[in-house]
């Protein structure tokens, strides 16, 4: 992968370079610094348009060193960056890559009352079929587009020292490695992180039943709300979000 250019670091706006790339940003400004100093950009887009932007940046990350992804206007932004400008933890990165995602999931599950996995695995719900084509909460809204200097989109919520999980105990570090985790076994990619919601892409979801039942338990272990106040079940978890390629959490 590139490293991340010099005008990265200069917090310059890299619009020529996308213009050499054959690539236009509109309104591309510098939208805040974090509290290491890594400069974030954004370009605002209308509503059905930010999946479509996402997904024609992030096939140039590896040119161009940013990494492209979706964040909410108005006070969702102001949020999101008075977190990382103010929240600063300039070891996040390297803790979370360190960090053993499965036993921390493990750990968290701990403390819930999760069914057990083979419960999950026989359930009947995991004979449906879940949705083939991804879907983004903040695709459906004006939103903006922002883009941050980045090896790879499971870094990003330690560069932001993000803390949209706090009440579940979760820091950038946490996320770097489940994100990460998640990336290595079924492709996961960042394309939200707002204030208090983070969404993924994931091209090869787990279909296998016990896998997804696996799964189901590690999602509800890192975002209980994706269950208590979300789909109601591990076993719809499992046979819904585990199984579609674009998974949702949200944080109350």
């Amino acid at each position: 992968m590139a490293a991340v250019s010099s005008f990265s670091d200069r917090g310059g706006n890299p619009q020529d370079v996308f213009v050499r790339l054959g690539v236009a940003l509109p309104g591309l400004d510098l939208l805040f610094h974090t509290g290491t100093g890594v400069p974030v950009w954004s370009y605002p887009v209308e509503a059905g348009e930010g999946f479509d932007h996402w997904l024609r940046l992030r096939r140039l990350h590896e040119r161009t060193g940013l990494y492209p992804f979706l964040v909410g206007p108005g006070d969702e932004t102001a949020d999101l960056a008075y977190m990382a400008e103010n929240d600063s933890d300039p070891g996040a990165v390297e803790r979370g890559l360190a960090m053993d995602a499965a036993r921390r999931l493990a750990e968290l599950a701990s403390l819930q009352n999760t069914m057990a996995i083979e419960d999950v695995f026989a359930s009947p719900e995991l004979d449906v079929q879940p949705s083939p084509e991804p879907e983004f909460v903040w695709d459906k809204q004006e939103t903006l587009v922002a883009l941050i200097p980045a090896r790879a989109g499971f870094e990003v919520p330690g560069l932001l020292s993000w803390q949209g999980a706090v009440n579940c105990d979760l820091d950038g570090a946490d996320h770097v490695a489940v994100l990460r985790r998640w990336h290595d076994l079924f492709g996961a990619q960042l394309v939200t992180l707002s204030f208090d919601t983070l969404e993924l892409l994931v091209p090869t979801p787990p279909m296998d039943p016990r896998q997804a039942a696996e799964t189901a338990v590690e999602q509800y272990a890192y975002c209980p709300d994706a269950v208590d106040q979300g789909v109601g079940s591990l076993a719809a978890l499992a046979a819904g979000q585990v199984r579609s390629p674009s998974w949702y959490f949200w944080w109350d």
